[in-house]
């Protein structure tokens, strides 16, 4: 998809679709072609009887923290079905919880057939997981595939232990309030200022949409010791922890404001 960003090995940065992440890793690996994100109609142009795989992020992370609309998936899964095209999720950024979901898919009311995870599938230590339905799980064999370092003991450990933490403290329930607040205060905050266009996302994956670069609004509530980052080159990312409580989701309103309007005086004068 357009926009998309799917890693740096590279089959995943050929899939990419933003053109500064392939520079210097020319030529691309043939074989995939991107379209515009929530266009079926640009998707079905492109389709052919060549096509094996549809790839795409449920929620684009670095395009913008865009998500997904809801109807533009069951279209996408009814097309891939009707050409016998998989149909495959990049949830290393979105899954685990991110949106509110143990997965992101699940949110959508759609299943693919296969899905990548990582980032948080263990907290941060190296892991990640790809998951293919039962009728896909023999197409690899025992030795077709590996990593030198996927699985180690000490991870797998740290995965399950992630597990366990999410069904103990009730961190998709509290994803999904803590993400709503988020999402209405930082509206509030930002009505006053024009240059703030939208602020959008899914649970505690949150974009606020901006008419310009990002870059030095994030610089500015880093002077408030609140670390944000960009997404594309106008959308700040909020991605908070899925442990955030109501009274760090104010002080991080408080001291997104603050930043807010610091930058918003650079702009006056």
């Amino acid at each position: 998809m357009d926009n998309s960003f799917h890693g740096r090995t590279l089959a995943t940065l050929a899939a990419t679709g933003r053109a500064k992440y392939r520079k210097g890793f020319e030529p691309d690996v043939p074989g995939f072609r991107q379209v515009p994100f929530n266009d079926i109609e640009a998707l079905k142009n492109a389709v052919n009887e060549k096509t094996c795989a549809v790839i795409l992020e449920p929620v684009q992370g670095e395009g913008g923290i865009l998500p997904a609309d809801p109807e533009y998936l069951k279209q996408v899964r009814a097309l891939c079905d009707e050409h016998g095209i998989l149909l495959l999720f990049d949830e290393v950024q979105s899954g685990m919880g991110r949106i509110g979901t143990r997965f992101a898919w699940q949110s959508f009311g759609i299943e693919p057939d296969a899905f990548s995870l990582a980032k948080a599938i263990a907290n941060g230590l190296p892991m990640g997981a790809f998951i293919v339905r039962r009728e896909y799980a023999d197409i690899l064999t025992v030795g077709e595939h590996a990593s030198t370092f996927g699985g180690t003991p000490l991870v797998s450990a740290a995965a399950l232990a992630v597990q366990e933490v999410i069904e103990r403290d009730h961190l998709l329930e509290n994803c999904r309030h803590q993400g709503e607040y988020l999402m209405r205060e930082l509206a509030r905050i930002a009505k006053p200022y024009g240059f703030v266009k939208a602020v959008r996302g899914r649970g505690l994956m949150i974009g606020v949409v901006l008419d310009r670069a990002a870059g030095p609004l994030s610089a500015a509530i880093l002077k408030h010791k609140l670390i944000t980052l960009t997404a594309g080159e106008t959308v700040l990312r909020l991605l908070p922890p899925l442990t955030i409580t109501r009274a760090e989701a104010d002080l991080a309103v408080e001291r997104i404001a603050a930043g807010l309007a610091d930058f918003a005086a650079t702009l006056d004068e």
